[in-house]
């Protein structure tokens, strides 16, 4: 049974057919005036929300923007419940997704500040029930830091439990004996894992004494200001939360999932733009400093490479090319696109989200950097995917032949068998199933991914179809790491459930 905070008000089923609808301008109340009013440099942003929103077809978009302490803009556009005709504001509470991420962060650090966590110290050091664990590695080696800057060691990992299916959200002690698997070397890699954040709320929960929604409540979100921001749908302002649509225009019933601090906050335009005015040097005057100016700045700071960006503790940042310094954080899942971004030297937030799974947020949110700062953020109508032109790098001579491997799963452990050919294909077998080609075979020097059809026979993973994705490391007489069953493409999200996998030559 989903816990209350965690229900959706309107059902489970969601049977009401979806009413078409003409695009209504929903206009904000500010407190002496119904007018909505827009900075002139932003006017013609404004003007593109509107059309993006009405040729994307989207249920509705909420944005925001602070500069220097004060709240600049903040509008809503479009319903927030289609079925029920109610028009989102600057104050409808949306599922954020990841942004859930920075917020578990900030309570971590809280701790940190308060002496009841050494993020330096093992993450097993607080957890009381299950451990983190590993067939190969040292699990007491992964540290809560980098259990915050995805370094861990844990693999790419998403679960979600529908409320109008059978399976129900298990404790967080079974999730962390099924998949709390350190299946990379921890500290070597980045590997961007939500199961780490689930972990981190566990610990929120050992080292404080409550639960991690009490904490967060009572914590952070009330010494902050936040009264439009809660773990789940906050009791009393059931009808004041986005709907969460699918690409249908269907409304999604409502999920839970094993790694709620990593997933699981809603709020609104107005709470997310004070909370990333928090990470400025203008905090609203009625916050209380839970964390130092020096914490705030180290949760900023890079700590490991994600690619084209860097992840700090809970922040993504990256300099655009014409100099700007921008720190951020995105939330994607079913019904779900957010944003929450910053210009830390400029004192400038800005948020944009979505109640449907869509770039947009992302996009406006950049269009509106370039339009306050055109001569130092990068124009997203102009920028294109970088790319190395170098190619994908040959892989190494000694892969060769035939090597034979195991797949350990919660349930069971499978034999495996991989071969490279002559003519570059990748052959994978496990068990007594049929041989099958590795397809969309990537290796970056150093990993090698790509997908094949199989089973791993486990209860979670054959809830739905999926393909098997390899994502492993190469070393000199070892390939390991995760075996990934992830749904395949439906009406609703599915899941991606790792398992640890390695091969040797025969």
């Amino acid at each position: 049974m989903v816990p209350a905070a965690f229900r959706n008000p309107r059902g489970s089923f969601f049977l009401i057919p979806l009413l078409l609808i003409t695009f209504t301008q929903t206009v904000q109340c500010s407190k002496n005036t119904n007018a909505i009013s827009v900075p002139d440099e932003l006017q013609e942003m404004r003007e593109l929300v509107l059309e993006l929103k009405a040729s994307e077809e989207l249920p509705s978009l909420a944005v925001g923007v602070a500069r220097d302490g004060e709240i600049i803009w903040q509008e809503g556009f479009g319903q927030a419940d289609q079925e029920e005709r109610v028009e989102t504001t600057p104050n409808t509470m949306y599922s954020t997704a990841s942004i859930s991420k920075p917020f578990t962060a900030t309570a971590i650090k809280l701790l940190a500040e308060r002496g009841e966590i050494d993020l330096d110290a093992p993450a097993n050091e607080y957890l009381t029930g299950a451990k983190l664990h590993s067939p190969v590695y040292d699990a007491d080696e992964v540290t809560v830091r980098m259990l915050l800057d995805h370094t861990g060691g844990l693999p790419l990992h998403y679960q979600f439990f529908y409320e109008d299916e059978e399976f129900e959200r298990p404790s967080m002690a079974e999730s962390i004996n099924r998949y709390g698997v350190i299946v990379y070397e921890p500290g070597a890699h980045y590997q961007y894992a939500n199961f780490g954040y689930g972990v981190l709320d566990e610990i929120i929960a050992n080292a404080s004494g409550m639960t991690y929604t009490e904490f967060m409540e009572q914590e952070v979100f009330e010494p902050l200001e936040l009264s439009r921001t809660y773990v789940g749908i906050k009791p009393g302002l059931e009808n004041d939360h986005a709907i969460r649509y699918g690409p249908d225009h269907q409304p999604i019933p409502f999920y839970d999932f094993d790694h709620r601090g990593a997933s699981a906050v809603y709020s609104s335009v107005k709470d997310l733009l004070r909370f990333g005015m928090f990470f400025t040097d203008d905090l609203p005057v009625d916050q209380q400093p839970i964390l130092s100016e020096q914490s705030r700045q180290i949760m900023k700071e890079p700590s490991s490479d994600s690619g084209s960006s860097s992840y700090g503790l809970g922040w993504l940042s990256r300099d655009h090319e014409a100099g700007l310094h921008e720190v951020w954080h995105t939330g994607s899942m079913g019904g779900v696109s957010t944003i929450l971004t910053m210009i830390p030297e400029e004192n400038t937030v800005v948020t944009v989200l979505a109640n449907m799974r869509h770039p947009a947020p992302a996009r406006i949110a950049r269009q509106i950097l370039h339009e306050l700062y055109p001569d130092r953020a990068d124009n997203p109508a102009e920028s294109q995917s970088r790319s190395s032109g170098e190619g994908t790098p040959e892989l190494p001579d000694n892969l060769t032949d035939r090597w034979e491997g195991q797949i350990i799963t919660y349930a069971d452990t499978l034999r495996t068998e991989m071969e490279f050919l002559e003519n570059g294909d990748i052959h994978l077998k496990i068990e007594n199933q049929p041989r099958t080609l590795l397809d969309n075979v990537r290796f970056d020097g150093k990993r090698i991914s790509g997908h094949f059809q199989g089973s791993i026979g486990t209860e979670d993973a054959e809830r739905r179809p999926y393909l098997l994705q390899l994502d492993a490391v190469v070393g000199d007489d070892i390939i390991n790491g995760a075996l990934i069953a992830i749904s395949l493409p439906g009406e609703r999200l599915g899941n991606a459930l790792s398992s640890y996998i390695e091969f040797v030559p025969e």
